[in-house]
């Protein structure tokens, strides 16, 4: 049984969902945020990782739907990758399961700064650079590096997930020297078919909360359409900068709890 959550901090929560929202709208990486936010409450990590995967599943079909509308990423072009991923990604959330919650909350915060760290010092190329990359809608991937990727990215996903999406955005430049925008729109598919896949996964081990993640879910949703008319004004490298500072400062209180 769930210890009861006292309603400053869904307060709480509902802000840190908002800025999640309203910041990855911008530059990506809410999933930064609202985890740690999540573990920090005291929800088991199990449930903690189920809960933000509610959350990033839905955050995650929008912008799918949009990039499969605009031909950006095509599902049949990726099925070795799409099949790959919904496996990895299923053995990743059995493998969740049998970590001990002790072990599992001493890992995640040190995922999560790495992550934040990743964010932060990557970026993708200028628009030079795309000219000379090559088009999502006439590429196929090669079937065993795309497994290869979706394989590890898959069971990442799973196991603790953020900075998903900027893992497949800089994995798929590097492979495959796709444009920025090519890049991203398939990384936001496949994101949304491992987040689905966790999502389900956790939803049938019981380990989602679905209160605190149907109530961020809206506040998310509220974020990012503010956000989305808010990026010219406030800038990518800016907000980027914002989730990893409030990110790292929220997860070292995590491992001061966790490790001494």
């Amino acid at each position: 049984m769930h210890q009861p959550i006292h309603l400053i901090t869904y307060f709480i929560l509902f802000i840190v969902a908002l800025l999640a929202g309203f910041l990855g709208a911008i530059a990506g990486g809410g999933g930064l945020l609202t985890l740690p936010a999540i573990l920090a409450i005291g929800l088991p990590p199990q449930i903690a990782l189920g809960t933000n995967k509610m959350l990033a599943t839905f955050t995650t079909f929008s912008s799918t739907f949009v990039f499969f509308k605009k031909k950006i990423f095509r599902p049949s072009l990726w099925i070795p990758a799409i099949v790959t991923t919904i496996f990895s990604a299923t053995l990743g959330v059995i493998t969740v399961q049998y970590l001990s919650p002790k072990l599992l909350s001493k890992i995640l915060p040190i995922v999560i700064i790495f992550s934040a760290t990743y964010s932060v010092c990557s970026s993708p190329k200028s628009k030079k650079s795309d000219i000379k990359n090559r088009d999502s809608e006439s590429f196929k991937p090669d079937v065993s590096s795309s497994i290869f990727i979706s394989g590890i990215l898959g069971f990442y996903g799973s196991f603790a997930g953020v900075g998903l999406g900027l893992f497949w955005t800089s994995t798929l430049q590097f492979f495959y020297k796709l444009k920025v925008l090519n890049s991203s729109g398939i990384a936001r598919g496949m994101c949304f078919i491992s987040n689905t896949t966790s999502f389900i996964g956790f939803m049938y081990f019981g380990h989602i909360n679905y209160l605190i993640g149907g109530t961020m879910g809206i506040m998310m949703a509220i974020g990012a359409y503010m956000g989305a008319h808010s990026a010219i004004m406030l800038g990518d490298k800016f907000v980027k900068l914002t989730i990893v500072f409030i990110s790292i400062g929220s997860t070292f209180y995590l491992l001061v709890k966790v490790w001494f």
